[in-house]
């Protein structure tokens, strides 16, 4: 039987003849392909390398103008005030741009926060998008010459939603380089609990560190990559919430070769082909619990993805 893809309708999801607000626009959610930590850095950060893929489960941003910015719809889990990272990105264009103005933005959300699919990024990214495009009536190049260095302030994965696509991301996450896209289907596993990242990095430790960059694993786009993702943060996610180690070895007993996205509390799989992923889906589904959620979805592009590199500390 067919499963039924949670997907978006991203067609137009931008209208570019309709500049009457409110503009809504879709955010989509990533998934990593692969993580590797390379060790920590002087300011706190980790130094890692990471492969990020955008898949067709998405959030829509609506913005419109308002006497004073307000979040609206994004449930009691989401920050509504100056905490919310789409809150944080319209302060930063109004920096960037005096006189932008004030504005009501309504998520509503379908990606689960602290589950490591880069939700609050995408909902930050999109509400600049739709600034820029709408308010701003800037094109796609001035688009991202301005918005990279903003985006990087504001996160460690928000410049990649940018871009979209799969991209390989190393610094911190904000060094970009778009690389081939191909389309894959995955199985996402949603436990009824979040990981927050910070907590997950908190609990990192030197033993999880690689010797070296992956660097060649990503340009063959090898089967065996595939076919087993890694992530070097599931050691330090287990250690921070000891329910992801059973939940990790309850579903490896399926047999499937399980990953974790981000920092959590997401897991996934990977295929190439869409019988693969509907057989894994009927083979898993008896492995979990009523609380937790497994939800198909497939590869999203992105139109306007390029191949450049962007370093978000060399733009101006």
């Amino acid at each position: 039987m067919k499963l039924k893809m949670a997907k978006a309708d991203f067609k137009n999801s931008v209208p570019g003849n309709n500049n009457d607000p409110p503009w809504r626009a879709q955010a989509p959610a990533k998934v990593n392909l692969f993580l590797r930590l390379l060790g920590r850095r002087p300011d706190g950060y980790h130094e890692l390398e990471t492969v990020l893929h955008t898949v067709d489960l998405a959030d829509t941003v609506e913005i419109s103008p308002a006497q004073s910015t307000c979040v609206l719809g994004a449930g009691a889990s989401i920050p509504s005030g100056e905490d919310n990272l789409a809150v944080k990105a319209l302060r930063l264009m109004q920096q960037r741009f005096p006189g932008l103005g004030e504005y009501a933005i309504r998520l509503e959300k379908i990606i689960p926060a602290g589950g490591g699919l880069g939700g609050g990024s995408s909902d930050a990214i999109t509400t600049m998008k739709l600034l820029a495009r709408h308010v701003l009536n800037l094109d796609d190049e001035r688009l991202r010459r301005e918005l990279t260095p903003l985006a990087a302030a504001l996160g460690s994965d928000t410049v990649f939603f940018l871009h979209g696509g799969t991209a390989l991301c190393t610094g911190r996450g904000e060094r970009v380089q778009s690389i081939p896209h191909r389309q894959l289907f995955f199985n996402l596993i949603l436990p009824s609990f979040p990981c927050a990242t910070a907590e997950v990095y908190r609990a990192c430790r030197p033993g999880d560190w690689q010797a070296q960059p992956a660097g060649i694993w990503i340009a063959p786009w090898s089967q065996s990559g595939l076919s087993r993702p890694q992530n070097d943060l599931e050691p330090a996610c287990v250690r921070a919430y000891p329910a992801m180690d059973a939940l990790i070895t309850r579903l490896r007993a399926s047999g499937t070769p399980i990953c974790l996205s981000g920092s959590g509390s997401t897991l996934f799989t990977v295929h190439e082909k869409l019988e693969d992923q509907e057989a894994c889906h009927s083979r898993l589904a008896p492995f979990l619990s009523k609380d937790e959620k497994l939800v198909p979805v497939c590869s999203l592009d992105f139109p306007n993805s390029s191949e450049n590199a962007v370093d978000a500390q060399g733009c101006s």
